[in-house]
């Protein structure tokens, strides 16, 4: 298998992951809101078909890029961030709410990535 073959094969994947981020970032909106006491309104601007073609889009370039960072370890982390990240920016968007549940986890794979990549002498600059 070649190596373009390889990338459409990732990107293939991340588009189908893409997907289905906006409703992934749904349900964790709800889930936040409503630890808050609070109910989000139903907004099809981030849920819709046009969010999950963008989406799909946006991840699927993500996950074709990611594939060409080395070992197969450190493309699939940077794929999860990558991801994550998507369902950030959708959260954030719709409530102007970050949850720290998946900042927490963004940067415990961040330092592992980090670690990873750069040793021990990466990961000291990445705390400042």
């Amino acid at each position: 298998m070649t190596a373009e073959t390889v990338s459409t094969l990732w990107a293939a994947a991340g588009a189908t992951v893409g997907l289905l981020l906006p409703a992934g970032a749904d349900r964790m909106t709800k889930w936040k809101l409503k630890k808050k006491g609070r109910t989000p309104e139903p907004d099809t601007r981030f849920t819709g078909w046009a969010a999950c073609l963008l989406c799909a889009l946006a991840n699927a370039m993500g996950w074709g890029l990611c594939r060409y960072l080395g070992t197969p370890f450190t493309a699939a982390l940077t794929m999860a961030l990558w991801s994550c990240g998507i369902v950030l920016i959708l959260i954030d968007l719709r409530v102007r709410l970050i949850p720290n549940e998946m900042l927490l986890a963004m940067t415990v794979m961040g330092l592992i990535l980090q670690g990873r990549t750069a040793g021990l002498d990466g990961v000291v600059p990445a705390f400042f």
